[in-house]
């Protein structure tokens, strides 16, 4: 995959934004610039090869939003709900990514049908394209992540399975299921920090 510019919509489950937090300090690490920030809702990363446009949208927002007028590159998800499942089903189906979670039991038999949409789950669960190995809840949670599939990125080489750990500032468990995303997120664009030597001092801190 070769791009230029891509489109991502992330769907937030609660008002902390954590997945749009995790995903600014990985894209940070991973040589990307803020070009553009409007409040916590939009923002826009670069480097030399790509630039992202990051829509950040939570629960009580989708009330308001009108589906038929969105469609994004890469859409995130941590959430759905019975009466927006439909929509965003729909989105992910005019999608080129769907990055979900797939402890959510209720969504599966929804996506039994994607087409030709890449889908990349995450979850506790050892079925995942990006789960958990093992992990440690004290005064902050280690935890080391496991990407089970080979990835295909927008840029770069092909990312083959590897494990690798994290520090997450937090001690509710909880709090990893939006890392999870960001990560997921993180290594579908490419030029990771996960494929560079200072991964493994990685702390993200998402209070």
């Amino acid at each position: 995959m070769n791009e230029k510019v891509l489109f991502i919509g992330l769907f937030e489950e609660n008002r902390k934004r954590n997945i749009i937090k995790a995903t600014k300090e990985l894209f940070l690490l991973s040589g990307f610039e803020v070009v553009y920030e409007r409040t916590q809702n939009i923002i826009g990363f670069s480097n030399d090869k790509i630039t992202l446009i990051v829509f950040d949208l939570l629960e009580e927002e989708l009330c308001n939003i009108n589906f038929n007028n969105l469609c994004f590159d890469i859409v995130v998800h941590s959430f759905i709900k019975e009466y927006c499942k439909d929509n965003i089903v729909n989105l992910f189906k005019k999608s080129r990514v769907c990055i979900y979670n797939s402890d959510e039991e209720d969504l599966m038999p929804f996506l039994s049908n994607l087409g030709s949409v890449i889908a990349i789950n995450y979850g506790f669960n050892n079925k995942a394209t990006l789960t958990i190995s093992s992990y440690n809840v004290k005064n902050l949670i280690e935890v080391n992540l496991c990407l089970q599939r080979d990835i295909v990125p927008f840029c770069g080489e092909k990312i083959e399975p590897f494990e690798f750990p994290i520090f997450i500032k937090s001690n509710n468990e909880k709090d990893v299921y939006p890392v999870l995303a960001a990560v997921a997120l993180n290594l579908i664009i490419g030029a990771s920090v996960f494929n560079q030597n200072t991964y493994k001092n990685i702390n993200l801190n998402i209070l």
